[in-house]
């Protein structure tokens, strides 16, 4: 049997065939893609995001458990800094976030 990473699920094979590692790959690429073809700015405040994207720079608009179909959607991807994406994971939606969730539910026809 080959070796599982710590978090494999019970019934992963391991190796390359790993789901997990392959899951984890697929995402640091969606989000890598998305970084290189975009202006790293908060959308909603416009601060400067840095060099390096971090995890919390990509928020899903909406949310990945509720709709899982759009986990690797780009439009469903809004750039945030810290505090901006606090902020909505803490139910405070700006203005320009809630524009954008509307956008995206109509674009995907979610009532």
């Amino acid at each position: 049997m080959k070796k599982k990473c710590k978090n494999c699920p019970p019934r992963c094979e391991g190796g390359n065939k790993c789901s997990r590692k392959a899951e984890i790959s697929k995402r640091n690429e969606f989000f890598l893609d998305i970084w290189r073809k975009n202006k790293h700015i908060c959308e909603n405040c416009g601060k400067w995001l840095g060099n390096e994207p971090l995890s919390y720079h990509f928020d899903h608009l909406l949310e990945k458990n509720k709709f899982p179909e759009l986990k690797f959607e780009e439009f469903n991807i809004f750039l945030t800094c810290l505090d901006c994406h606090s902020r909505k994971t803490n139910g405070f939606i700006s203005e320009i976030v809630q524009n954008r969730i509307n956008q995206v539910k109509l674009k995907f026809n979610i009532l």
